[in-house]
């Protein structure tokens, strides 16, 4: 993971927004099979951001879990070893060991990250129209997010999902860039010359 100190300097206002929103990876984790001598907690997507439910019985399942954010993927399952209560009763934080939990025969996940290193084929993202005409997501999955930012007088994309620079710009097509709007792209490269991406694939945008 990037420094956090990094990337508070890094990022201005309108990334701040984004926190919740970018996911990362649960490529770490030990896999389980079983659900013995833990508590079951499942990451989804609402309204755009991360967030971790628990989905064992005997728990308040609207309440949200406080749970590492470089571990957040989309439709995760996990087991940790514990679920603790806050002080005021409104939310859970995941305490002690956290393990991916995968059925037996469940393959797991590949992250954006894996998709990107395997994939040759994908060509230089193209749209037309404007953003509107985009078809539209509700989930990331296995693609990266993507968001215009103003920088001085121009418009520029940046990647939001972890594992990226944020401060490298994106070759990403004009005509559908309208500030703070997050995209899900198949796929972003480094340039070859370094210092830069570019976004490969379909675009989706985010709503």
């Amino acid at each position: 993971m990037r420094d956090q100190s990094h990337q508070a300097q890094a990022r201005d206002r309108t990334d701040l927004q984004l926190r919740g929103v970018a996911s990362g990876s649960t490529d770490s984790l030990e896999v389980v099979n079983s659900e013995e001598g833990g508590v079951l907690v499942k990451c989804v997507r609402e309204k755009g951001k991360l967030r971790v439910r628990v989905i064992s019985e005997g728990y308040n399942q609207d309440f949200n879990v406080q749970f590492p954010r470089r571990l957040r993927e989309e439709g995760a399952t996990y087991l940790v070893e514990e679920v603790k209560l806050s002080a005021d009763g409104s939310f859970y934080r995941a305490a002690g060991d956290i393990k991916l939990f995968l059925l037996p025969g469940q393959q797991r996940k590949r992250t954006a990250q894996s998709t990107s290193a395997s994939s040759t084929t994908r060509q230089a993202a193209k749209a037309v129209g404007s953003a509107a005409d985009l078809e539209t997501t509700t989930t990331v999955g296995d693609g990266v997010l993507v968001q215009c930012v103003k920088d001085g007088k121009k418009l520029r994309a940046r990647v939001v999902s972890d594992g990226y620079n944020p401060n490298y710009n994106i070759r990403f097509p004009r005509n559908i860039r309208e500030e703070g709007m997050l995209f899900v792209v198949d796929e972003v490269k480094e340039a070859k010359q370094g210092g830069s991406y570019i976004a490969y694939g379909k675009i989706r945008r985010l709503v």
